[in-house]
């Protein structure tokens, strides 16, 4: 790839950094900034010092609650493009993703299973609420004590779909592989 000589070719198309093969002032020959006219390798040094460091969480602990607002709204405005940022996040660095988060439900078990119990109670109420009084109880039992090992009871139509939701009934059961029931979420690809 050849980058753009000059930080306004760059910006004039869309570059973030622009390469001019002279040393920096610390002597460093990189990729420059397009933003800022800074050096790759000077940046990363600078964002990595102490000081920096310490400023940074200091900030953090004392406007925690307008961070978490704004991460919410860029989020909100950008959700398809955040979602596509998390997935290949989690793509390209799945050990280290998975690593962080035994690390951080280690240190916060309490919260962890406090979260658990919720959506788990969460969960029982939505079931309760979406099952009829008609629906046949031994039925669905049925189906959930001969699932296949490996595989997980779908609702075909969600209990909570973002565009229809269905009922607790035995004709909305399926069984489905754990992957693919991650993966369906609760989206209905029906009629």
């Amino acid at each position: 790839m050849s980058y753009p000589k000059t930080y306004q070719e760059a910006n004039a198309i869309g570059f973030k950094h622009y390469y001019t093969g002279k040393k920096c002032k610390r002597g460093h020959i990189n990729l420059r900034y397009a933003s800022s006219k800074e050096c790759v390798t000077c940046r990363l040094h600078k964002n990595q010092s102490d000081e920096l460091k310490a400023k940074q969480k200091e900030y953090h602990n004392k406007n925690r609650e307008l961070i978490n607002y704004k991460t919410r709204q860029r989020y909100n405005l950008n959700a398809e493009k955040e979602r596509l940022r998390t997935r290949n996040k989690y793509k390209f660095n799945k050990e280290r993703v998975i690593e962080t988060n035994k690390k951080w439900i280690q240190n916060n078990s309490e919260k962890y299973l406090s979260y658990i119990r919720i959506r788990n109670a969460q969960r029982r109420l939505m079931v309760k609420q979406q099952m009829p009084k008609w629906a046949n109880k031994d039925t669905i039992r049925e189906i959930y004590k001969n699932k296949p090992d490996g595989y997980h009871v779908d609702h075909i139509i969600p209990l909570k779909g973002k565009l229809v939701s269905g009922l607790h009934v035995e004709y909305n059961l399926q069984y489905l592989t754990a992957s693919e029931n991650s993966r369906k979420n609760n989206h209905y690809y029906g009629a």
